[in-house]
């Protein structure tokens, strides 16, 4: 069922709440610590921020309780050694702008986190055909050897990976799926149709 009234905000703080208190966070993709906030209110430790723009440090740092480091998402190495130790991962609104998924996944799951907020977003639910990725690509000049899987797509994002294939991949990585929230959205930037999902995982 696809929500039209979805509130995205509202899906991930409802997440973040079935979590338990005083544990240690890391917000992946922080930008300027909203999130972050919720998750110190609902009573957590203290947060690890992630981001990979010095733009977002003085706001990070003004929030009491959160640790805030530069990190490039697409160099998981770089990033692994910042939040090995956490129990709960946030991550929201960058799963879509990166060609690394597998990766950064993966990273996460080779955390001590038993917790984990994913939010991302695609323009389709499930991918037509089989054997192919699960995974919609946009410009050619950043993806070129993928658009034989969708040669007619015009989104803008680098890399759109729809629910079946995080859901697929966060099972076989070892997670249980708790919680799938599946709205639908409108961008205020171009007026295009998306599908937002926001999952709840465990282990």
């Amino acid at each position: 069922m696809i929500n039209t009234e979805f509130d995205r905000d509202a899906e991930i703080s409802s997440c973040i709440q079935s979590i338990p208190k005083d544990l240690l966070w890391c917000d992946l993709a922080c930008s300027f610590g909203y999130y972050s906030k919720i998750i110190l209110e609902h009573g957590a430790k203290s947060v690890i921020a992630i981001d990979v723009r010095e733009e977002f440090r003085q706001s990070n740092n003004d929030i009491n309780g959160v640790t805030f480091h530069i990190g490039n998402l697409d160099n998981v190495d770089t990033v692994y050694p910042l939040i090995d130790k956490v129990d709960a991962v946030l991550y929201a609104g960058h799963l879509y702008h990166t060609l690394n998924h597998i990766s950064i996944l993966q990273m996460i799951t080779n955390t001590t986190a038993k917790h984990l907020v994913l939010e991302s977003k695609s323009h389709n639910l499930i991918m037509s055909g089989s054997n192919i990725p699960a995974i919609y690509f946009g410009k050619e000049s950043s993806a070129q050897h993928y658009l034989k899987y969708d040669p007619n797509n015009t989104m803008t994002e680098i890399g759109q990976p729809n629910l079946l294939w995080i859901t697929t991949t966060l099972v076989n990585l070892g997670w249980t799926v708790s919680t799938v929230n599946v709205g639908k959205q409108v961008s205020i930037l171009d007026g295009k149709t998306f599908i937002i999902y926001v999952i709840s995982a465990s282990r």
